[in-house]
């Protein structure tokens, strides 16, 4: 294997690390030299383009972190048509459930629906539940912002729904507390649901 692909695979990693310690700037950069490796080695052209759409998705994370929204949209649009010419549908739908969150920080609300039903019907095509679950809260508070209060109950009931059947409990707190804001449900509502269903 190409030794400019081996450098990149080091820098993705040393990237991810930065990431996960929170030194976003410095992933950042791991990850654009990660980027430049790939797009010099000699690899199969499907190779290349995979390792530059994971660059794409994760350089997206970063200015995501940053608060740098117009510049993780147009990442996570990189990441996005990279996946969809590979025809990696379950990367394809993660990539366009970050976009859609990213386009609803920018309030760019008519192109984050449309992305957000779009990787609502993947992830449903995939069955992808986490990815699904995810999905339906965007789309709560992409509602919830346009001011379709209902709408956006709706939306994090069944995100709630699906979170708490995957056990993800935190997820399914932070559902839980956007219907407490949004005055669906009551302070310590879903405490008690829970502990009513454990004790049967």
């Amino acid at each position: 294997m190409d030794e400019r692909f081996h450098q990149a695979i080091a820098l993705f990693d040393a990237a991810r690390a930065s990431y996960e310690a929170g030194e976003y700037r410095e992933a950042q950069r791991l990850y654009r030299r990660a980027g430049g490796c790939l797009a010099r080695a000699a690899v199969p052209d499907a190779d290349r383009r995979r390792g530059l759409a994971a660059v794409w998705l994760n350089l997206g994370a970063c200015a995501y972190a940053l608060s740098a929204y117009a510049e993780a949209a147009h990442c996570y649009r990189r990441a996005a048509d990279l996946y969809r010419r590979l025809k990696e549908w379950s990367e394809l739908a993660l990539a366009l459930n970050n976009l859609g969150a990213v386009l609803v920080h920018l309030r760019q609300f008519g192109q984050a629906g449309k992305i957000l039903n779009r990787c609502r019907q993947l992830d449903e095509q995939l069955g992808d539940q986490a990815g699904l679950a995810a999905t339906w809260h965007n789309l709560g508070r992409l509602a919830e912002m346009q001011g379709a209060f209902e709408k956006a109950r709706d939306c994090y009931r069944r995100s709630l729904e699906l979170f708490r059947a995957l056990g993800w409990d935190a997820d399914a707190e932070r559902e839980t507390a956007a219907l407490v804001r949004l005055g669906a449900t009551r302070p310590g509502e879903q405490a008690q649901e829970t502990s009513a269903r454990e004790g049967r």
